[in-house]
């Protein structure tokens, strides 16, 4: 370990520590923690969307706890789908927009300090939850769990073990052994070696493979088209989000011819000169990207495209999450 990542580390122990004894309860309410080990890339957002999802099928009442990274709005507050990306972040705003859209009682509460948010969506809620959802939460140590689900990416999972700075993980590999639950995105099938490094630091927890399926493309005013619109259409692609390259092969999955490419840094917000330059470079093609970098074009104007996606996983890994909400306290 180098100086650097020596004196994150020092300061990453000191946080967790004081956080720790600080930690607090949610009353009457189970809490799911959604997070990885990385800043960025493994498909958080998209998980916890899904499991909202399959809660709500369920007959549970969940809610979403988020930070809203970037965002003014200090909360906390219920993200609506009409508010502006400065305010909320761009990842509340996708998944109230995502729910909005196909259910609508799967409330998004932004709020640094995730016990008030919880607090908040108690009081002001009806139905009242009964679920929350800690999005990125698994390095947030002042809210207690019942469990830890933990994303790592299949494409480059220890980040050559480095922390920030030099590296990209917010906490040491060994960190994984505080997961009840593990998910390894970008894979239909965990490969047999990557499985046994997640063996050395938790022998326990259940591991499950993730992928992404894209299921549509979505304009800027919100209307629809079918996936196999993308298909032999050749395209002009631009994304600012942790891994672009899971961006590139969904679609040319999907059926599209990649002309050009660019990629942003993670949670770029796009000014209009970005857009004028993406416009210029695109030459009269299908402007293509994320449904998370469409939450930060300002404006959005038209001719530009999101491929939705969704991050499928086994039916045993919802059945885990099941048996466990019925059977855990807090961890």
């Amino acid at each position: 370990m180098g100086l650097f990542e020596f004196i994150y580390y020092l300061g990453y122990r000191y946080s967790r520590r004081r956080g720790l004894k600080k930690r607090k309860t949610l009353p009457n309410c189970k809490v799911i923690s959604v997070g990885n080990l990385t800043t960025g890339g493994t498909g958080k957002t998209s998980l916890a969307i899904s499991i909202a999802l399959e809660l709500e099928k369920q007959g549970r009442k969940p809610a979403i706890l988020t930070r809203g990274y970037k965002g003014r709005l200090e909360g906390p507050a219920i993200v609506a789908p009409g508010m502006k990306e400065r305010d909320t972040g761009d990842e509340p705003l996708l998944m109230a927009r995502h729910f909005a859209g196909r259910i609508k009682d799967i409330p998004v509460i932004k709020c640094a300090n995730r016990y008030e948010a919880g607090l908040y969506g108690l009081a002001a809620l009806t139905p009242r939850p009964d679920v929350f959802i800690l999005d990125d939460g698994f390095q947030h140590w002042g809210l207690k769990r019942n469990m830890d689900i933990l994303l790592l990416s299949a494409t480059d999972p220890f980040y050559g073990e480095k922390l920030i700075p030099i590296g990209s993980l917010r906490e040491p590999a060994s960190a994984m052994r505080r997961a009840d639950i593990i998910v390894v995105s970008k894979c239909r099938e965990v490969p047999a070696d990557f499985l046994d490094e997640i063996r050395r630091y938790n022998k326990a927890a259940p591991v499950f493979p993730a992928w992404y399926e894209a299921d549509g493309v979505v304009g800027t005013s919100g209307e629809t088209y079918p996936l196999e619109s993308l298909s032999g259409r050749e395209v002009y692609a631009f994304s600012g989000i942790g891994e672009p390259g899971s961006f590139r092969d969904s679609l040319t999955e999907a059926g599209a011819v990649i002309k050009n490419f660019k990629a942003f840094r993670d949670h770029h917000r796009f000014s209009p000169n970005d857009i004028d330059r993406i416009r210029r470079h695109a030459g009269g093609l299908w402007i293509m990207t994320t449904e998370k970098d469409i939450m930060r074009l300002d404006p959005p104007g038209s001719g530009i495209y999101a491929l939705s996606v969704r991050l499928a996983a086994t039916d045993g890994f919802y059945s885990e999450i099941t048996k466990r909400l019925c059977s855990t306290a807090e961890a």
